[in-house]
């Protein structure tokens, strides 16, 4: 995924993520897989509630392997 390679490669560990277009929440997805503190602003409720969903349906999944 492009924002896992985005964070590999520019964030250092313990850094905070802010992205202030959050749009659908693909960059929480991978800052939340990497252990990254994230901050997300989205102006657009619709956008904000799907990306709120995707983030807890993520942190509810069991990671088995």
């Amino acid at each position: 995924m492009l924002y896992e390679w985005l964070l590999m490669n520019y964030a250092k560990p313990g850094q905070r993520i802010i992205d202030t277009h959050l749009g659908s929440g693909s960059i929480c997805l991978a800052a939340h897989e990497m252990n990254f503190e994230m901050l997300g602003i989205e102006l657009d409720p619709g956008y904000y509630n799907a990306a709120k969903q995707r983030l807890l349906y993520k942190q509810a999944q069991l990671k088995l392997f």
